[in-house]
């Protein structure tokens, strides 16, 4: 008979003493003699609940491969939890891989795209048409001298002139022509622009 107890930590037991005495040299239980009385108790309640259950599965059936199906399904249960297990544990270190690999680029290269893309507000100000460097000039007009001063007041000036521009490219457009109410009924050639 194979038996399936875990292995004990025997402390101060002869060789020569036929039972397990699971009390240390000072009378205290420690934590680990608790935790093998437990397992040990869970084993002995696993063996008696498959003695005790076993023949009342096979008691009205004759078929030899019963056992055999038995002995499967455990096996396939266990494989499952093993598999699962498995599974964690490879998705675990693949993404410790991942990180390390990051941070060797990291360190090697320098930060990648994705830190330059946490900037949302460098996005908003790009989105508005607002420049950034222009907003920080502006803020920094105490630091200029008078004449840094104009010339950011001109460049700023400029701009907001391109931009008046280009805007009045438009505004000889029919506004009839962005209309879009016509889209919702679904009858619009995109090729006619009347």
């Amino acid at each position: 008979m194979h038996d399936h107890t875990p292995l004990l930590v025997l402390w101060s037991l002869p060789e020569t003493t036929p039972s397990y005495s699971l009390v240390s040299l000072d009378g205290t239980e420690t934590i680990m003699q608790s935790a093998v009385k437990i397992s040990l108790a869970l084993l002995r309640a696993a063996k008696a609940r498959e003695s005790t259950v076993k023949p009342k599965r096979h008691a009205g059936s004759d078929d030899v491969f019963d056992d055999a199906m038995d002995d499967d399904k455990e096996e396939t249960e266990d494989k499952v939890l093993k598999d699962e297990f498995f599974r964690r544990i490879v998705e675990h270190a693949s993404r410790l891989t991942q990180h390390a690999y990051e941070r060797s680029y990291a360190d090697e290269v320098g930060p990648s795209l994705e830190s330059d893309m946490a900037d949302l507000g460098a996005w908003e100000d790009e989105l508005h048409g607002t420049n950034r460097s222009c907003t920080e000039a502006l803020l920094r007009q105490e630091e200029l001298t008078p004449e840094e001063r104009e010339i950011a007041e001109l460049q700023a000036y400029a701009d907001e002139c391109e931009q008046q521009a280009t805007m009045a490219d438009f505004e000889d457009v029919p506004e009839e022509f962005w209309d879009d109410s016509d889209l919702d009924e679904g009858e619009v050639d995109a090729m006619v622009i009347s």
